[in-house]
């Protein structure tokens, strides 16, 4: 009894978004429960009270941007020292899904997966369904436990079967059995934005996929605002949103407006939760570097995204989603001081410094390399400016993107930095090299508008170049 207090303050705790206190709070619960194990190891209820309180702390560990393994595998223990004393317990089973749903995100997330944790998933979801359709929340998991299926095959190229279906039609009859809304309108918008993610990395164009994720977020938030789940989707998806709506020419500041909107509804919720900080701040980023682009100051959207990258990496301090939103921070700002005429040294050692950090801490990143590109760019252009040559650092950068390269969802984002590259070449020589230099630009920056004929970055680079060549 002791134990179960512990444990319910430690929920209530962690639905105020105080997750430290909720972890100390379930330790206790934990300590409780050992000590009536060790009166009673036959008794199964002693066993699932310990597994579901490491199901709490597998939570807990992923809302502080910590590892959840070490946790899961005391979960899982403990389900099955409860099957070991009743095999057909589907109290044990439904936790042991719950706690893969965890750990699979965890391991997408670092490009990983474990095939052991998916079949005893899906066997679990058979057998629930098989002896109790009417379980609480059954069609709820299905749906959930397909969907991350479906990621784990999309991050790894490998084929998805009738996992989508599954997971689609799991969702909507969640919905309409009315077993929790929010979460079933959270699932539609996770399977939509990994479908999105699955055209994307095939070369397709994703925005409808991106539209009905975000509308159904909208739904599920509507619902349930309370659900940090729900407004940590919104953030995944709204990035790749913005990005593909800027280069299809689509007037992008309303969207960016509802980002930032959602963002700051989360926070306003749970103003510890690390990865709406980083969202947030990236958001802030992006847009920073679309005005800097355009020739406008964008100093304010600057500064608003550092105070939230700084956030997200004083909750996190390994985060390498935090540190790769700083390298690209400092490298903008040091673009911003090259311009003004002042040194950028400093600030172009300390985004190295941080990229390496990100590097360091998931070098699966594919975002890296286009980081690292542009960085050397940056590098690049300061050399330049100091009367050096920036062949060495030039001479990296296709190094840094071949990562990449066989994705063709990438290849417009290539193209425009061989352009830039290639235009920063041109600067060190003279005469026909530069000339034939400023035309390979011009080719690498069609190759982009190919693909995005609107997009407004490409197309100024275009018209500089040209005009760069009618004045030669």
């Amino acid at each position: 009894m002791s134990g179960d207090i512990h444990a319910a303050r430690s929920s209530s705790l962690l639905l105020r978004g105080q997750h430290a206190e909720a972890r100390q709070a379930m330790n206790q619960a934990i300590a409780q429960y050992q000590t009536s194990l060790e009166m009673s190891r036959s008794d199964p209820n002693y066993h699932l009270a310990m597994a579901t309180a490491y199901l709490q702390l597998i939570l807990i560990d992923r809302y502080q941007g910590q590892s959840p393994a070490v946790n899961h595998e005391k979960c899982i223990a403990h389900s099955k020292n409860v099957l070991k004393i009743i095999p057909g317990s589907l109290d044990a089973r439904s936790i042991r899904i719950q706690a893969g749903i965890v750990i699979m995100r965890y391991l997408t997330d670092l490009g990983q997966r474990d095939s052991e944790v998916e079949n005893s998933m899906r066997a679990d979801l058979n057998y629930i369904v098989e002896h109790d359709r009417g379980y609480p929340m059954i069609s709820h998991a299905q749906s959930l436990s397909y969907m991350m299926m479906t990621e784990s095959r999309i991050r790894r190229m490998e084929p998805l079967g009738d996992l989508p279906a599954l997971a689609e039609r799991s969702a909507a009859e969640a919905a309409e059995l009315h077993e929790n809304p929010a979460r079933s309108y959270q699932t539609l918008g996770d399977l939509n934005a990994l479908l999105s993610y699955r055209a994307f990395m095939m070369g397709d164009n994703p925005i409808d996929y991106l539209k009905k994720s975000i509308n159904y977020y909208k739904l599920g938030i509507k619902s349930s605002a309370d659900n940090i789940s729900l407004y940590e989707g919104i953030m995944r998806v709204y990035r790749p949103f913005l990005s593909i709506s800027d280069k299809c020419g689509d007037d992008i500041e309303s969207s960016f407006n509802d980002a930032v909107i959602a963002a700051n509804g989360a926070i306003e919720f749970d103003s510890h939760f690390e990865t709406i900080h980083r969202a947030l701040g990236v958001f802030y980023l992006d847009m920073a570097e679309l005005t800097w682009f355009l020739d406008k100051d964008p100093n304010d959207l600057i500064w608003k995204s550092k105070d939230q990258t700084e956030e997200s990496i004083r909750l996190n301090p390994d985060s390498a989603g935090g540190f790769l939103a700083r390298a690209s921070l400092y490298r903008l700002q040091a673009l911003v001081m090259m311009k003004q005429g002042q040194d950028p040294s400093a600030l172009l050692t300390q985004a190295r410094t941080a990229f390496e950090r990100s590097q360091k801490l998931n070098p699966n990143d594919f975002e890296l390399a286009l980081v690292q590109a542009k960085l050397l760019l940056a590098q690049a252009q300061h050399e330049l400016a100091q009367h050096r040559s920036p062949e060495t650092l030039l001479n990296e950068i296709p190094l840094a993107l071949n990562p990449i390269r066989p994705l063709k969802s990438r290849a417009p984002d290539i193209a425009l930095i061989a352009s830039r590259s290639a235009l920063l070449r041109s600067q060190f020589h003279q005469g026909l090299k530069r000339t034939a230099l400023q035309e390979e630009s011009l080719r690498h920056v069609q190759q982009a508008l190919d693909v995005h004929p609107k997009w407004p970055q490409a197309l100024k680079l275009q018209a500089e170049i040209r005009l760069t060549l009618t004045n030669r």
